[in-house]
């Protein structure tokens, strides 16, 4: 709660409650995740969760609404994911096993919150899981697996609603065998430019040279990155071995 070192106590917000995701602006923080309390409800609850700033500088929980519900089978699959600046929260998450991904905004508009409809990502199916997103003023980026790939989507604002742009697979020619679980992230300075991560895993069993010989098999588990804006991507980096998932963040400057 603040940056001379000193934690504040941790909270407990909910029990029963899976995938959390933040995002801030200014002084509030919002977060979403999941809930489920058979007691309270036969559905799993999508929770939009506003902490504000008191007076002795901790954050406290002072509004919490659903925004979303899906059956209780899905508890712990839904993955809501956030981005939040003073124009509007825009929200990402499944639903079941049956549609794509979902996505849900609440404007800001004359100084009064108001929810949109939830539709449907363009171009994402029963395959697409694993969303992150990351936004700008009335723009956001979206990255999410489908299959073995890294899939990116580009919207505009447009009125109240979004337009999208082509899906790009990003992961197409990476060398990786399966790609998954997606982290998204912006540099927002002069020249901005987004960041996308996610696990690569590599496969190859190399043949035998002799009768008596074992096959061999090669197996690595790597972060790998690429950098790019709208349809124009750079190259691939990787690195590391033994990844289990990769978690890039947002800066709002950088020098050029």
């Amino acid at each position: 709660s603040n940056f001379d070192g000193q934690w504040a106590e941790d909270q407990l917000i909910f029990n029963n409650a899976k995938n959390p995701a933040i995002e801030y602006d200014g002084n509030i923080v919002k977060a979403v995740c999941e809930f489920y309390d058979p007691e309270i409800s036969t559905d799993v609850d999508l929770l939009l969760l506003t902490f504000t700033q008191q007076a002795n500088g901790t954050y406290r929980n002072t509004e919490d609404e659903v925004f979303a519900t899906c059956p209780s089978s899905y508890f712990g699959s839904a993955k809501p994911v956030i981005s939040f600046n003073s124009a509007g929260v825009v929200l990402v998450y499944r639903k079941n096993i049956t549609e794509g991904l979902k996505i849900k905004t609440k404007w800001l508009l004359n100084g009064t919150w108001t929810w949109q409809a939830e539709s449907t990502i363009p171009d994402t199916d029963i395959n697409s899981i694993n969303p992150s997103i990351i936004g700008e003023f009335g723009i956001v980026h979206i990255a999410f697996q489908s299959l073995s790939t890294i899939k990116y989507k580009l919207a505009y604002k447009q009125g109240q609603n979004w337009k999208y742009y082509s899906t790009i697979t990003l992961s197409s020619g990476s060398g990786f065998g399966q790609n998954i679980y997606p982290s998204i992230s912006l540099s927002n300075g002069t020249n901005p430019y987004v960041m996308v991560s996610w696990l690569g895993i590599y496969l190859a069993t190399l043949d035998k040279q002799l009768g008596k010989e074992l096959d061999v098999s090669i197996r690595r588990y790597a972060a790998v990155a690429k950098v790019g804006y709208g349809t124009n991507w750079g190259g691939f980096i990787n690195f590391s071995n033994n990844v289990n998932f990769t978690n890039n963040n947002s800066i709002n400057s950088s020098p050029g």
